[in-house]
This record gives structure tokens, sequence and C-alpha cells, in this order.
């Protein structure tokens, strides 16, 4: 499995030959200086000052508009890159004291060309879209961008690592659409209060804007990165003219009060918690308070998180839990400075038959009740009540990215009642969960940082230390480095330890545990031991990637996990006593030809072992892509396994081995800028079919005494 980033001020932008050094005004927020960088091109979009706000219609009628300088030096990136665009776009930039604006004229042939299908918010619009993308910061690493559908859709979400995205963010902006005979026109009101930047007289960012023809498939941009470049943030063009701008102290509270009926046949007559109606209420508080101009304090006393996404419905046939992705605003605030532990530096992820360890996933705060209760009829919470949780966010303008979090959930009891007699039983104690992480970005070349989590309960009985661990504590250390001023060649590494402490039954489960099964009878290199109270481990993971490349790019990874790492009390764990190393090798042609308009192809190969030195996955996999000029293509995969053994099929039992798989498939797709298309796999086919047996390996020693 794998998983997988001459000055024209008539025309708005300028073009200045400049060194890596910036002026003394700028030097508040600009990105950090190398003094070994070579002299790069500063291209230069200015902002006006607005004498009064435009008015968000959709229609650049606005006095300010018009003294605004048009940025029109697009260049197309897609399907002729380097290209002029077929249509010309022009994109003006305005500000006040609160907000920066942005009008963009679109140009079309008529309005009918224009494809405005709607589409949900923060989805992938099937329409003609305008791309802002801003790093108010400047640091050529982390940013924020805004796309507007010719149907007026919004979409936003966080820029980080340069080139990876979080959509999860959610921000409060004001956008407006109209169409003509000439195309179609978006206004964009984007308030400061929503970014985050250092203060400065006079501000310098990073901007860049993309235009995307549905009808076509074309994408135009105002700086435009080569296809052989993987960047986004660091290729941004220079935002000047923001003088005079100052970072909102901001402060929101948002109280509610909220109230919820349920209406649920209950399974069988006489449930004294369920007679086919229920009524609920809550009231809490939340607040966010910016306490500078880039970091954020949030806090909440009993969150309300009624309006969240409810999560799809999963049937789970495996011995490990879903991942679900988190969607509670509150978490959702700076996650990225959480989530990019062991991820900075390399714009490529690749992982074969192995999923590193998240140290940190909010999801664990607020969860169900991991304690049962017993009863005739039992009326249990669904989750856990926050009682407050605080958390500060945000980077600092010398490059250092700091996430404190601090949650303290309540006492969560099960109303029971067997025969005549009523009863409540404890099924979560009182917990309380910390999270640091700090990270810092040194010049150009290279970053370190950590993370530690720690969770502490308060257990009163045997009952609940035998089910819950009383404490569980995770620490790591990660840090990246540019081989070369470039940023081609990256390499980034991360370790981390764990330690859980607990009743000798906790620890005996945590040692039976599908991530581990300590108890399997021919594993000598496993000590299962029912006495222990403790359990302590270590992860790790040092990849090597080729960031850039115009025909070739590659990924290289060794990484471990040892039976006794544990992160699961506020992290995402799923398999362990495991180790591993992939190599990739991607080779591709971006310029388009007499028979393709783009081809590519990769090529991997991955090993997997156990502890004991036992071979657990040994297997290759390609894909390649073809694309022809009519914009129709075909791709396909192949790939296969080596005969190997398997530690975690018979669940705790002896090592089993299996047989040599291989597959192969080809998918043809029609052309994507059609109303109607098709895709499909015409031919595919395996050579281990579903039911086939699985052997015992030659040698178990399933009779083996344990120690």
């Amino acid at each position: 499995m794998f998983c997988r980033r001459f000055r024209q001020h008539a025309g708005g932008v300028s073009v200045v030959i400049a060194a890596a050094s910036v002026p003394a005004a700028a030097q508040t927020n600009a990105r950090p200086a190398d003094a070994s960088a070579p002299a790069r091109v500063v291209r230069e979009v200015r902002a006006a000052r607005a004498a009064a706000a435009p008015v968000i219609d959709g229609r650049l009628s606005d006095a300010g508009w018009i003294l605004a300088p048009a940025a029109t030096d697009f260049t197309q990136r897609d399907p002729d890159e380097g290209k002029a665009p077929s249509r010309r776009t022009e994109v003006r930039f305005l500000y006040d004291d609160a907000a920066l604006y942005v009008g963009a004229r679109m140009f079309e042939n008529t309005a009918s060309s224009v494809t405005r299908r709607m589409s949900t918010r923060d989805g992938s619009p099937d329409a003609d879209t305008i791309s802002i993308y801003l790093d108010p910061m400047h640091d050529g690493l982390t940013g924020a961008i805004f796309r507007v559908s010719a149907a007026n859709v919004q979409q936003d979400s966080i820029l980080y690592n340069d080139t990876w995205t979080d959509g999860s963010w959610d921000a409060v902006w004001e956008s407006a659409v109209s169409v003509d005979e000439q195309g179609w026109t978006a206004e964009i009101r984007i308030p400061f209060s929503q970014l985050r930047f250092a203060p400065g007289e006079s501000q310098t960012w990073g901007v860049n804007v993309e235009r995307q023809v549905r009808r076509t498939n074309e994408s135009s941009w105002l700086a435009m990165v080569p296809k052989s470049e993987n960047r986004l943030a660091s290729r941004m063009l220079d935002l000047t003219g923001l003088d005079g701008v100052r970072p909102a102290r901001r402060i929101e509270l948002l109280p509610y009060v909220a109230g919820r009926t349920d209406f649920i046949q209950p399974a069988s007559s006489g449930n004294p918690f369920n007679d086919g109606s229920r009524v609920f209420s809550s009231a809490g508080l939340d607040i966010k308070w910016g306490v500078t101009s880039n970091l954020t304090f949030n806090a909440a006393v009993n969150p309300d998180f009624g309006q969240v996404e409810v999560d799809p419905a999963v049937v789970n046939l495996t011995a490990f839990e879903t991942f679900f992705q988190e969607k509670r605003p509150f978490f959702l605030e700076g996650s990225q400075i959480f989530n990019n532990f062991g991820r900075l530096g390399a714009n490529d992820e690749w992982g074969f038959n192995n999923a590193p360890p998240r140290l940190f996933y909010s999801r664990r705060i607020g969860r169900a009740p991991q304690l049962t209760a017993s009863g005739d009829y039992v009326d249990a919470p669904t989750a856990t009540t926050i009682l407050a949780a605080t958390k500060l966010t945000g980077k600092t303008s010398n490059g250092w990215s700091i996430g404190l979090l601090n949650a303290v959930t309540g006492d969560e009891f099960a109303q029971t009642q067997t025969g005549a007699t009523a009863a409540r039983a404890l099924v979560e104690p009182l917990s309380n969960y910390n999270v640091a992480r700090v990270q810092r970005d040194v010049g150009t070349r290279w970053g370190l940082g950590f993370l530690t989590t720690a969770v502490n309960r308060r257990l009163s009985d045997d009952r609940q230390r035998d089910g819950l661990a009383s404490g569980a504590y995770v620490y790591g250390v990660d840090g990246y480095w540019f081989a070369d001023k470039k940023q081609v060649w990256a390499i980034n590494a991360n370790i981390a330890g764990s330690t859980v402490v607990g009743s000798t039954s906790l620890i005996d489960t945590l040692q039976r545990a599908p991530q581990r099964y300590f108890q399997r009878p021919d594993e000598p290199h496993l000590h299962y031991d029912p006495t222990r109270t403790s359990l302590s481990g270590f992860t790790g993971r040092i990849n090597l990637n080729r960031n850039q490349g115009k025909y070739w790019r590659m990924n290289a990874a060794l990484w471990t996990g040892s039976p006794g790492f544990e992160s699961n009390d506020l992290g995402f764990y799923g398999t362990g006593d495991r180790a591993g190393a992939h190599a990739v090798l991607l080779v591709r042609d971006t310029e388009p030809h007499r028979w393709a308009r783009q081809w590519s192809a990769w090529a991997a190969k991955w090993w997997a072992w156990n502890y004991g030195r036992e071979r657990q996955g040994d297997g290759w996999d390609t894909f390649w892509n073809w694309q022809f000029p009519n914009y129709w293509s075909v791709n396909g995969n192949f790939g296969g396994q080596r005969r190997v053994l398997d530690d975690r099929l018979t669940r705790g039992g002896p090592v089993a081995a299996t047989t040599p798989s291989a597959y192969w498939n080809v998918n043809v797709n029609s052309d994507s800028r059609k109303r109607f298309r098709s895709a499909g796999t015409p031919l595919t086919t395996g050579t281990r079919p579903a039911g086939t047996p699985i052997t015992l390996a030659p040698g178990s020693r399933c009779d083996r005494p344990r120690a």
C-alpha cells in the first residue's frame, strides 16, 4: 500500500534583481536570510490603500479599483507550460485598516463560456476558479489559500511545508461574483484578523494567483512555478505597499445554550432510561484571543460540538481501530503545527507497508468512555465531557512555531439498573491532557523541533486501574536539512520514545494488544511479562527526498517501531515490532510532443521485518500514466510480493507464511474537460485469489515455553 505534494507599474508587476538581503524596514517579517544564497529575481505586486472600503458585490465599480494597479502578467502552466494564457486575467489588491481586498477580472469570449457548476464548500469545484495564495509571515514556508469559483463557492486552506495544505481550516471571509459577456469577476474581502503576520510599519507578504479554466483545463499563474519544481510558498511574488497595517488585537466570545431531543424507540419495553423520548441541554463558552499578531490563544468551557459533521459509518472487521479526521473547530486552530512532526523539509511523503505513528491525535480528547458498565439496562454516555481546554498556537517572526494545549475531561458515569436495583458506574475518570510542540526554522536550509504529550488520570479503584493507564508520556525530536542551496535534496528525520504506567492488568492488556502480540508462542525476541507495571519503546524514521527535478525524482526511507512503543492514549498507532525500508524512482516528461501531452512512471521496492529478523514484507510496485494530446489517458500499475511471514494474521498465535502474490491492471479515461466523461478498469488480474490457504511457517515453535 502506498500513500502519497523591468518595471511596468501600469501592469501592477515590477521585476527587480535583488540579493537575498532585505531592507531594514521589512526585516520584521522577511524570509530568513541566507548569506550563501545566490541573487534572486524578485517580482513585486503593489497594493493600494482604499479611501473607502469597496462593496463586496462582485462588480469592480468602486473608485478604489480604478486606482489600484492591475497584475496581468500571467503564465500558463497547463496545458502548455511557459506559454501565454489563452484568456486575459487582471487582479488588483486594495487594503484598509481592517482587511485586504482582491478584485479579479477573468475575461472570456461570452458569458456562456464560464463554467459555474455548484459544489459544496471546501469541495473540489467542477467550475472555473480564481485562487489567492498569501504568505503573510513571508517565510517561504507557510500561508493561506482562498479560492472562489464562478458560482461563488468558497474554499480555504492552510499552507505549510511550502506545498502542503490543510483544508480543515475555515476562515471568516467574504466573496461575491458576477458574470457578463466579457467573462466573470470576483471580489474578495479577507479580514486581517484571519491572518497571522508580524508587526511592522511597512509590510511585505508573499502572494500568488492561479486561474483555472475548467472547460479547457487551462491553469495560469501570476508566478508560474515550473513542473520541474515542487514549490509554492517559496516561489511567491512580493506583495508590497501595505503601509500602516497593524495586526488586530482581537478577542472573540462565543457563549452558547443548546437543547436536544431524541426520539428513539427502545429495543425492549421496561427500559427505565428510555421511554421513547429524551431531552438534553447544555451551556458553555468559547474564547479566541489574539495575544499577538501571530500567536492565538483559544479557550473553551464545555465546548459545543453539535455543529460538527458526523463521522461516516464504518464496518471494521480488523483488529485495529478506524482513523477519523478531526472536525471540531477548537482543535483545528493551528493543528498543522502539531501534525507536521517529522514531516517538514521533504515535499513528497511515500509509505509502503507502513503508516508512521501519530504522536498527537486530538480525537482522543473527548472520546467515548473506555470502561464499560453492566446491568439489565445501561445508559452510558457516548462522549466524554471536556470541562475546559486551552491552546496557544502560532509562529513568531524569527521562525519559532509554537503549539501548547491543555485539556481536562471530567468523570463520566453510566446509569445502570439490575432488577429493582439502580446504580451508577464510573466509565471514564477525570483526565488531564497536555501537548507541547516547538519547532524552529533556521535560515532556509534546516530546522529542528520537539513534541511531547502527557496523559494523567485520577484512578480511584482497581477496576479503573486495570482498564486505564494512570500516566502515558511520549517525547520526540524531529528535524530537516536541505543538502544544497536550491533545496533539491532534502533529509528529514525523527525519533520518539514512549512510557506507559499502570497496573499489571493494564500493561498485560497492552502486551497482548494487536500492536504487538507479545504472547506469540514462537517469537524469542519478545518478552511477555504479566508482572510488568510499565511499558516503554521507541520509533524513528529517516527520509531522503529529491524535491525538484524536471525528469526524475526519488525517495528513500528507513523506519522502525520497537515492540514496546505505545502512543494511543493521546496519539494513533497501528503496528509495532517493525522495521523497514523503501526506495522509489519517479521519471516523467511534462512537455507536450506528438504522441503525448505528458507521461510519468514510477517504480518502488520495499521491505519490512519484525525485531526477530523475520521478513514480514518484500514487495515491489510500479505505476505509469500516459496522457494523449486529446486529453484521453491510459494508466496502469503492476506489482507483487514474495513469500514472507505474517506474525499478525493469527492474532496472537504462531507466525504464518503467505503465498507469493502479483497483480496488474490497466485503466482508460476519457477527456476530463467534458461534461460527461468515463473512467474504467477494463483489464485487471491478480495471482492470489480470495481464500488462498495460509500455512504455518516451517520451524514454528508453538510449544516453546514462555518466560
